[in-house]
């Protein structure tokens, strides 16, 4: 569920990107480019989150 919200977020964020991108450039936009940019960020997240140690929480309550 964490790779689908991921996806999501990383859809919406490089649409934007790209539209606003497009816009400044006074370019065509295109959503297919931005669509594979967040298909490759989810990935990138994804490794990332499997190379990086699990963070140890601290259970020690502070007075």
């Amino acid at each position: 569920m964490k790779y689908f919200v991921t996806f999501i977020w990383a859809l919406l964020i490089s649409q934007v990107t790209f539209y606003i991108g497009a816009s400044l450039n006074h370019t065509q936009y295109n959503p297919v480019h931005a669509f594979i940019l967040a298909i490759f960020a989810t990935i990138s997240v994804a490794i990332i989150v499997a190379i990086l140690p699990p963070v140890a929480k601290d259970n020690s309550e502070k007075h």
